[in-house]
């Protein structure tokens, strides 16, 4: 199937900032064009035929391409549902760590207390919100594992209210001496 536009990602994933590119595409594509989407990862398979179902760009084909994963997705085929009536990219979620304080048996990203200290880091942050005001995002989650574990969630939350009205996704349960003064 021949696209109208190439996206070729890399290794990227969603975790490590290929939605921007995406919204990018979408911004200079048109209704109808075909978007193929080259990369190195295949997990990223599943989360990118969610996010074509959640945007109403249905995904036409997944193939295998000299060693390379292919998606093809069609941009604005499908009726978006009313609830989903808002612009692409007008949410982000940031998961600023995977590490918690908690071990829930109902946790979606198997945050734990021995779960590997993996964090997105000040500066990324920064970066992420200063690129998130100039796509206009509108709202920032921002959800871990557990954010307030994280030193700096101070002005890691700071960075992101100064984008977008921001929204934290936490257990609670550290709202305590410097996290509890700085919040």
């Amino acid at each position: 199937m021949k696209a109208d536009i190439d996206l070729d990602i890399g290794r990227e994933t969603f975790a490590s900032g290929v939605l921007p590119e995406l919204i990018a595409v979408l911004h200079r594509s048109r209704p109808g064009d075909l978007v193929a989407v080259f990369g190195d990862e295949e997990s990223i398979g599943p989360e990118l035929e969610t996010w074509c179902r959640f945007t109403g760009n249905p995904l036409l084909e997944t193939t295998l391409e000299k060693g390379r994963m292919r998606w093809v997705f069609r941009c604005g085929a499908v009726a978006v549902p009313a609830e989903a009536n808002r612009p692409v990219g007008s949410r982000l979620w940031l998961y600023t760590n995977f590490d918690c304080n908690l071990r829930c048996d109902y946790c979606c990203v198997r945050s734990s207390p021995t779960a590997p200290r993996r964090k997105l880091g000040l500066e990324r942050v920064q970066r992420i919100a200063r690129e998130a005001a100039e796509l206009a995002v509108k709202e920032i989650f921002v959800t871990g594992g557990e954010p307030f574990l994280l030193e700096d969630i101070d002005e890691i939350l700071l960075a992101c209210a100064a984008a977008a009205p921001t929204t934290v996704l936490t257990n609670g349960m550290l709202f305590t001496g410097r996290r509890g003064e700085s919040l």
